[in-house]
């Protein structure tokens, strides 16, 4: 059962790979959501029941989760990808523009496909973007390791990474939180291709309980998250981990210098998951607001969505797009 069933739903197809989509209501501005990393649409639904209400709501499985196709290799889920699926989606549902919004890697896709086509979006929403505008070493260290088949070889060099981090350590709250609750060789063991093929179950219980729904009293959350995970299957999601994305702070800083949109940054102080400095540096960056939620992880929007699904609502209303006015950039000129 499902609090709000879509008014549309269909699927686009791009060189041979369907990615399915869902419209909800009819207001005069539109909303796209896009997910996190192998999550499907229903990833959001503590969002689009409500939104619905007040504003035309597309929500879609990316490529490699929910009802969509599951392409092989990583080039198939590179980000340039994903922007032109959510760029079909709107040509098919006849949306000119939208309010695009993206949490955690769906953050990155949200500003990406606001810098390389500005006149198709209105405004982003990133809720704990998976943006690296400053040196991150849990992510950093699994992408250089996460093809390596050998669990004790990731798990040495792991140790050699958190040796030479502890300068970060010592310099950045995120990091300290992150060692605090993660054990490392843990993480090596689980965060790769060969820890996903081995136990994909066991890695999406893990990641989900111990990194992604770390708040309180989020069973329900964590549950939801971990058969989600579970069906997109060890291949998408290793392929589209290790698919071509923006990953160093100078690549983040330049994408951010060509977006000219409003944007607004939701993030929670206690992400495990996307450290809370990348979202503030976002909001910085492109000039725009952050809103944070004290005390959150990394899915606030899922634990906390009274609060995220009136921030984004306002958001939306103050752009004017329900009146008829046209965009702004975040200077406040029409575009």
């Amino acid at each position: 059962m499902r609090a709000r069933e879509p008014d549309v739903e269909g699927y686009v197809e791009r060189d041979g790979v369907k990615v399915r989509y869902e419209v909800h209501g009819d207001g005069t501005a539109t909303i796209m959501f896009i997910p996190g990393w192998g999550l499907p649409g229903r990833s959001w639904k503590a969002q689009v029941a409500y939104l619905s209400r007040h504003f035309r709501v597309i929500a879609y499985d990316p490529r490699g989760t929910g009802s969509s196709d599951r392409p092989l290799g990583p080039q198939a889920y590179g980000m340039a990808e994903h922007v032109a699926d959510a760029l079909a989606i709107m040509d098919a549902v006849g949306a000119p523009s939208a309010v695009v919004v993206g949490k955690s890697w769906g953050g990155q896709t949200a500003v990406t496909f606001a810098a390389d086509h500005p006149k198709r979006v209105d405004a982003v929403v990133a809720a704990a973007p998976m943006l690296p505008l400053s040196p991150w070493l849990p992510i950093t260290s699994t992408w250089s390791s996460f093809d390596e088949p050998s669990a004790r070889k990731r798990q040495r060099a792991a140790l050699r990474a958190s040796l030479t981090g502890m300068g970060e350590i010592a310099r950045s709250k995120d990091f300290r939180n992150f060692v605090r609750s993660i054990n490392f060789l843990e993480a090596a063991k689980r965060f790769s291709r060969q820890g996903m093929l081995d136990d994909f179950d066991g890695f999406a219980r893990w990641f989900n309980a111990h990194v992604v729904a770390t708040d309180p009293h989020s069973t329900k959350q964590t549950d939801d998250l971990i058969g989600w995970l579970t069906a997109t299957g060890p291949q998408a999601a290793a392929d589209a981990f290790m698919a071509d994305c923006i990953r160093t702070p100078a690549d983040a800083r330049d994408l951010c210098g060509r977006v000219s949109c409003p944007v607004l940054v939701i993030h929670g102080d206690r992400d495990l998951t996307v450290p809370f400095e990348w979202g503030k540096r976002l909001a910085e960056l492109t000039g725009g607001r952050l809103m944070v939620v004290p005390g959150a992880g990394h899915l606030p929007g899922g634990r906390y969505p009274v609060v995220v699904n009136l921030a984004i609502r306002e958001f939306v209303d103050s752009l004017g797009l329900r009146d008829g006015q046209p965009a702004r950039d975040q200077r406040g000129v029409a575009r």
